[in-house]
């Protein structure tokens, strides 16, 4: 009723979530109007808050307020979701009936041509309901084109969020829950990456395995929507719409770093919402400079452009001439395209890199599409650009370093092209054996001109290049650590995974080819996905995106404890214990957590030796003390850690190790015993008296 009352709501809803983005702005908006203002991050837990609190009088907290975003956004979800099924409905409607109906001349009715009366007009009523009694009806045709959608959603809810400690998620979900205790925007250790307040207000009323249980549910729609990104993207790049649906499926298997794929390690991270920002960005900025081309007049793409045509003429409505090209340029470039650099920008900056280098490959693209002799121009003006760099810009002593460990070649790019090299194997943990054969193929094409290779091989082009890899390096190395160069190889995460293998699978598909050659290729694609290593140089990520992680490294016993009612209640004491249980609790929201940090590669007594000189201070008396009981795993070997070389395999093992020495000091410290599971020792430190 109210998608024909009012369709220009209806069409814009349906724009509006299609994006795959444009709905995640008002919560950066509201992100940014608090941080500037200063205004209270959660409701007022106790009398200092309740008075620091009320000086903001009618202001409501950005909690509350991102909760009534998500009422209306589910809300207004469901009446898009319905408009564009009823929409759906109805242009199938219109195509059966110019099927088999006919399309009549104007000004003349549609004819049932018969053999008793060939030239009997046609009743339209009775033909309609004809039509909508045949053609398919009810959800099924829905169901049938989101099926692929669900599977993909099944793909990543089944393994479930990738917590295997000591792993970066950990730390992410920390960054989720540090908002627990905080009263302003600013205040939080990463406020520049606000999609980790997303998440946070979703499931703020939870903590421990409560809390993971519905992360699972979070992670799997924000992993769909960088899918849905990267479909939007195929789609422009001319690829039709099952081949697109393949790309969506490869993508999501191998893309990654080392044997990690990028799903489970960053899924609920910052840096996706940053990859989906860059890779929209790119999208929209393709789609502009694809105009008057050949990709354009592509069948795809034409059925997409024709889609928005209609669009945007319901919206402007009936008897309005069409927009001038600023109002359009402003509206479909401009405007999009600004929002979506803020929403790079504040999730995390390798996405702006990124972002750059696809629309670097683009422009490229363009001109050689513009003239073809522009590519030898480029050439030209590349290497005179590099020699003059190289000739006239002092190069630090950092930079020759570099150079000599092997970072750097002759030449002063990176040395990606020597595999060997610490530049080449690090490469090689972001393009993989499939990156490899997917580059090839790209070097293949390359004299066609498609923007899809110009996508797959300028972020290769741009690391050799001096004038660019040098300024590069010393901001890595100014910005932390000289170790940082190893983080040159995000900027790869611009290459579309296997896109180009895609795009020639669709084109040998289409010829004519012998029968069995499409059950080769299947073969050995399949065999390739599922067969190949997961370690290096490989990098086969299939594993690591289907592999469910054993409970015991998931620290399963000790997120337990998180939601116990012990720790949960108001106004809770100082938790002590060793660095790697501390650190699990804090990443579960459990505040006052002293010495958790993710202590890598540590002796035992390492782990508890601060947590032991705590025990006994006077100052800490009232404390609760945790002990992690030794047990032994199930799964005692981190195959994560073993594959990866990113931490020992017996990690887990270590901490429990230490609980023996603080288990002795807490007794000693007459610490009274509160048994709150089977295989822990939850204790309440005694004052030093009482004690005695």
């Amino acid at each position: 009723m109210l998608a024909t009352r009012y369709p220009l709501l209806a069409t814009w809803l349906r724009r509006y979530f299609y994006s795959g983005w444009a709905f995640l702005m008002p919560y950066l908006f509201v992100y940014l109007l608090y941080y500037v203002t200063k205004w209270p991050v959660n409701a007022p837990r106790g009398t200092e808050q309740l008075v620091a609190g009320s000086q903001h009088g009618w202001v409501p907290c950005m909690l509350h307020v991102y909760w009534a975003l998500h009422a209306i956004h589910v809300i207004l979800a469901g009446f898009a979701l319905w408009s564009w099924g009823k929409n759906q409905t109805t242009q199938r409607l219109a195509a059966s009936t110019s099927n088999v109906v006919g399309l009549a001349p104007e000004g003349q009715p549609l004819r049932q041509p018969s053999a008793e009366a060939p030239d009997e007009p046609l009743d339209a009523n009775r033909a309609v309901h004809h039509l909508r009694l045949s053609a398919p009806s009810g959800l099924w045709p829905l169901v049938i084109r989101l099926a692929p959608w669900a599977l993909l959603a099944l793909l990543f809810y089944i393994p479930g969020v990738y917590l295997e400690w000591p792993s970066d998620p950990w730390e992410h979900l920390r960054r989720i829950n540090e908002w627990r205790v905080l009263d302003t925007v600013g205040a939080h250790s990463s406020w520049m990456k606000s999609a980790y307040f997303i998440p946070y207000s979703l499931l703020s009323w939870c903590m421990g395995l409560r809390q993971l249980f519905w992360l699972d549910f979070y992670y799997t729609g924000i992993c769909l929507l960088l899918c849905w990104q990267y479909y939007r993207f195929s789609r422009a790049c001319g690829l039709g719409e099952r081949a697109s649906m393949v790309f969506v499926i490869i993508q999501a298997l191998l893309f990654g770093n080392n044997i990690f794929s990028f799903y489970r390690y960053y899924g609920i991270s910052s840096s996706i919402y940053a990859q989906l920002g860059a890779i929209a960005l790119t999208r929209i900025v393709l789609r502009f400079a694809s105009q008057n081309t050949e990709l354009q007049r592509s069948q795809e793409i034409k059925t997409e452009s024709n889609i928005n045509r209609r669009d945007a003429e319901a919206q402007r409505g009936p008897g309005k001439q069409s927009s001038k090209w600023n109002s359009s340029f402003l509206r479909f470039f401009a405007v999009p395209s600004a929002c979506l650099l803020l929403l790079t920008a504040f999730n995390h900056p390798q996405g702006l890199g990124i972002a750059g280098l696809g629309i670097a490959a683009i422009i490229i693209w363009r001109l050689i599409e513009w003239k073809r002799s522009v590519l030898w121009w480029l050439i030209g003006g590349t290497l005179i650009i590099n020699v003059l760099f190289l000739w006239l810009h002092p190069r630090p002593p950092i930079i020759e370093a570099f150079r000599v460990q092997g970072w750097l070649n002759a030449w002063y790019g990176f040395n990606i092209l020597k595999l060997t090299s610490p530049a080449g194997d690090r490469m090689l943990q972001i393009v993989s054996a499939f990156g490899l054969v997917n580059l090839a193929t790209a070097l293949f094409l390359l004299r066609r001109n498609q923007v899809i290779v110009w996508l797959s091989i300028t972020p290769f082009l741009v690391l050799l290049i001096p004038c660019i890899s040098i300024p590069f390096a010393i901001a890595l190395s100014q910005h932390g650590d000289v170790i940082n160069i190893i983080t040159f190889q995000r900027l790869l995460f611009a290459i579309p995974p296997g896109l180009v293998l895609t795009l020639m699978g669709s084109r040998l598909l289409k010829t004519p080819i012998p029968d069995i050659l499409p059950t080769a290729l299947l073969a050995a694609s399949l065999a390739g996905i599922f067969c190949l290593p997961a370690k290096g140089p490989q990098y086969n990520r299939t594993w690591h995106s289907l592999t469910h992680i054993p409970a015991d490294l998931q620290m399963t016993s000790i997120l337990a404890i998180a939601q116990s009612p012990q720790i949960t209640f108001p106004n809770p004491p100082k938790f002590i214990t060793t660095y790697q249980t501390g650190a699990v609790l804090q990443a579960s929201g459990v505040p006052k957590t002293i010495y958790a940090y993710r202590m890598i590669g540590w002796a035992a007594v390492d782990f508890a030796a601060n947590a032991i000189a705590a025990v006994a201070a006077v100052e800490n008396r009232g404390a609760l003390v945790y002990i992690p009981s030794f047990h032994n795993l199930s799964a005692n070997t981190s195959l994560a850690g073993l594959l990866s070389t990113h931490w020992s395999p017996q990690e887990v093992a270590i901490d429990l190790s230490a609980g023996a020495e603080l288990n002795v000091a807490a007794i000693n410290a007459g610490a009274v015993k509160i048994p709150i599971s089977n295989d822990t020792l939850f204790e309440l430190r005694k004052t030093t008296s009482e004690s005695r």
